[in-house]
């Protein structure tokens, strides 16, 4: 998933290439948590961080890219001063498309390219010759521990969720996402109709908190296009109100 979405990354304005690559660093890091015992703790701790790093890089093009497009415009929208509009916008759009090279930069590095190829070779060269009933039966009872773990970890974080500050409901976030991760990497082992219902209720569970989480990265961003304060206030009430999120849905 992250190799085929470099080239959009490098050459397209699209979007999606940066959240597609996102995600599967991500996974990829989720991945290289779940199995460290296999792996060796310190070659995964290694490779997370550097892909944590690579993550955050690429992290400031998907923030500019839904603030720019997704949740500015109709903050402006409500404004109603055209003139105003278009500055804000050319602004928000001039620091896109930094941050986009600083994406693309990030994906032509050295380092990069290191820990791609040197992650690819331990794949490539850490096969299982086993039966494959063998190797089922050795990781159903590793993955159900796993996913039990995570699941607590998950209610425990979302105990009172709708009264958990923005911070706090970050936490719980990325408890959901590495859950939903981990039943993405292991859903084989279980019933398929339990397993898609249960991942359908955490991707919902996501979708939700990241509307929030966009609110309050807008509330951020929109003082770094240095808007007039009227607008500024404004905006940020805004954002602040979507940053609470839907109480009843949560």
């Amino acid at each position: 998933q992250l190799q085929a979405n470099e080239e959009g990354v490098e050459g397209s304005a699209d979007p999606e290439f940066v959240h597609q690559a996102r995600v599967a660093l991500r996974r990829m890091r989720s991945a290289l948590r779940l199995f460290r015992d296999a792996i060796g703790p310190r070659r995964s701790r290694a490779w997370r961080d550097a892909l944590a790093a690579f993550a955050s890089r690429l992290g400031g093009a998907r923030d500019w890219d839904v603030f720019a497009l997704e949740t500015l415009p109709p903050a402006l929208a409500e404004h109603g001063e055209l003139v105003l509009g278009r500055e804000l916008s050319a602004r928000a759009e001039r620091r896109r498309l930094r941050e986009r090279a600083a994406a693309r930069r990030t994906l032509a590095s050295r380092g990069y390219a290191r820990t791609v190829l040197a992650i690819a070779r331990w794949l490539a060269f850490a096969g299982d010759a086993s039966d494959p009933r063998e190797a089922r039966a050795r990781v159903a009872p590793f993955a159900a521990r796993v996913l039990r773990k995570r699941h607590r970890r998950l209610l425990d974080h979302a105990r009172h969720v709708a009264r958990l500050t923005p911070e706090e409901r970050h936490r719980v976030r990325i408890e959901a996402k590495r859950l939903r991760y981990a039943v993405d990497a292991l859903a084989s082992l279980f019933p398929s109709r339990a397993t898609r219902r249960y991942r359908d209720t955490l991707e919902e569970l996501q979708d939700v908190l990241g509307a929030a989480n966009d609110a309050a990265s807008a509330s951020r961003l929109i003082g770094e296009i240095d808007p007039p304060p009227a607008f500024l206030h404004a905006a940020r009430r805004q954002f602040a109100a979507k940053a609470a999120g839907d109480a009843a849905r949560l």
